[in-house]
């Protein structure tokens, strides 16, 4: 599907697009939106499209921290994008399929961009490690009220089921 061109199947668009990292790979996946040509057999959203499951795109190995750092945060941000953003387009033609674009994005020269990249990581991880501390302060504050109002453990699960915790 992702090598696909309009030519073959009409309106097809890049949907999502995931990176994932596994010991030395590095693996792009990404989806297909098109509109089906039976869309009563589809799930199909309110404009008619229907979108594959995240399928691997481009791998790639033997790659540096920081060329792998940039592809894991500047791949999603460039597709989510589009437009034209970093020379990504999401849709495909006649001519280009949805990997073709994908190998069209322009990432930028790691010399222009090392240091801000690295203080992006920098604050990402600092980020990370708050909202794992104000998650674990939420549960504590939550688990204090329970004791206060003597609540069981039934009536925890009740109440945190509510609240889809």
């Amino acid at each position: 599907m992702l090598s696909e061109t309009t030519e073959s199947r009409d309106s097809l668009r890049v949907g999502s697009v995931q990176v994932e990292s596994s010991g030395a790979k590095l693996v792009i996946k990404m989806s297909a939106r098109y509109k089906p040509e039976n869309p009563e057999e589809y799930e199909t959203d309110r404009w008619g499209y229907t979108a594959t499951e995240l399928l691997p795109a481009m791998e790639f190995v033997g790659l540096d921290e920081k060329t792998r750092a940039l592809l894991e945060e500047f791949v999603p941000y460039a597709v989510e994008e589009a437009g034209g953003f970093a020379e990504f387009r999401e849709n495909a033609t006649t001519t280009k399929s949805l990997i073709d674009r994908l190998k069209t994005l322009t990432l930028p020269q790691m010399k222009g961009i090392e240091n801000d990249l690295e203080r992006y990581l920098k604050r990402k991880g600092e980020a990370k490690e708050l909202e794992k501390e104000l998650n674990e302060t939420n549960n504590e504050i939550d688990d204090i009220v329970y004791e206060l109002f003597n609540l069981v453990e039934e009536d925890v699960e009740i109440i945190e089921s509510s609240l889809d915790k």
